[in-house]
Order: structure tokens, then C-alpha cells, then sequence
């Protein structure tokens, strides 16, 4: 008599522990991503307010107050100032260590970024001197960054919404920005975006 082959016993098959063993350290390496990861809100709040006068948002809704939680035991809650991290603490020191740098400087050294930074505070006046009607009118940012001039200019200011076209008043702050920067020396990088609206 021929023994019969020995029937599989149910359950799950084998490959289920090992996809469960890699989703589990998946989830724990985004855990991980997620400890490291280092929000700056002051920082965040910033770019965003920038990107949302460069794209035309125009609606402004005033906070009057943080939520807080409506039950008896967060009634008085209000959250606590974080602790200082090692890496806040290492970036204040390394700050404080600037002007240590920059006393170690040879003298010419000095003299020459005295020089130029004589040179670019009187082209940014020069810049500003122009730019000032447009400024006042929030439409024209300008701002000095390592010894560079940089000149912000809002989409409110230069192309109408899902327009190719420019204003007529942005072409004539246009030919002022290009007679004044024609006279100042050094190179001159032209950057932009667009709005997500199709050009009409």
C-alpha cells in the first residue's frame, strides 16, 4: 500500500514574515528621518511669506489667537519654549566666533574689503536712489547679500497674472534699473519664475 503524501497545513505562506520584517524597518527608518529632521518655524515662516508676495496671494486672514484645547485639563495649556538643542547651542558659538576670524586678517586684506564694501554701499545707494518710488510701493526689493546687490522684483510689480506682457510702468523702472547697473561693474545674474496660469 502506497503511503499518501502529506497534506500542507494552512496558514500563511512564509514570504508574509519577511515583507513584514522589511515594512517594519522601513517604518522605522521614516521614524528615524523624522527625529533628525530640524523645522526652523521663524525660517519657515519667512520663505513662506516671501513666496506668497512673489505669487500674488493677496488674501490676508488675521489670527487673533492660538486654539487651545477646549477640555478641563488643557484649559491652561500653552506651549513651553523648546530647550536648547547641541546643534543651536554649537551654531551660537561658532557665530560668536566670527569676529576672532575676521581680526586675522592681514591689514591690506582688510583694506581691500574696505574697499569694496565702500563700493557696493555707494552703487546700493545709487540703486536705491532710483528704486525708491517702486520700493515705497512694495513692488521692488532690494537687499545686500555677501558684498552682492540683489534686486527683488514682485510679480505684482512686473507681469500681469497668466500675462507674457509687461506693465507699462515696469517697462519704464525697467530702462532706470538698466542705465544705473550699466555703470556698475562685476557680473549681473538675471533669475525669475512664473505663476501656474496658462499665458493667454
Amino acid at each position: 500500500m502506497e503511503d499518501l503524501p502529506e497534506e500542507e497545513k494552512p496558514g500563511i505562506p512564509a514570504w508574509v514574515v519577511t515583507f513584514a520584517d522589511l515594512m517594519s524597518l522601513l517604518m522605522c527608518f521614516f521614524v528615524l528621518l523624522l527625529s533628525f529632521s530640524e523645522i526652523d518655524a521663524q525660517k519657515f515662516k519667512q520663505i513662506a511669506g516671501e513666496l506668497s508676495q512673489a505669487f500674488g496671494v493677496q488674501r490676508d486672514t488675521p489670527a487673533l489667537e492660538i486654539p487651545k484645547g477646549t477640555s478641563p485639563i488643557f484649559d491652561k495649556f500653552s506651549p513651553a519654549p523648546p530647550e536648547p538643542t547641541l546643534v543651536n547651542q554649537v551654531k551660537q558659538t561658532t557665530t560668536d566666533e566670527q569676529p576672532e576670524l575676521q581680526t586675522l586678517k592681514s591689514p591690506e586684506e582688510k583694506a581691500i574689503q574696505e574697499q569694496v564694501q565702500k563700493q557696493v554701499d555707494a552703487n546700493m545707494a545709487e540703486i536705491m536712489e532710483v528704486l525708491e518710488p517702486a520700493m515705497q510701493e512694495g513692488r521692488i526689493n532690494v537687499s545686500e547679500n555677501q558684498q552682492r546687490i540683489v534686486i527683488r522684483i514682485e510679480e505684482k510689480g512686473s507681469f500681469s497674472s497668466g500675462s507674457a506682457q509687461l506693465t507699462w510702468d515696469f517697462e519704464g523702472m525697467l530702462l532706470d534699473m538698466a542705465e544705473v547697473l550699466a555703470g556698475i561693474p562685476g557680473d549681473l545674474a538675471v533669475e525669475g519664475h512664473t505663476d501656474n496660469l496658462p499665458i493667454h
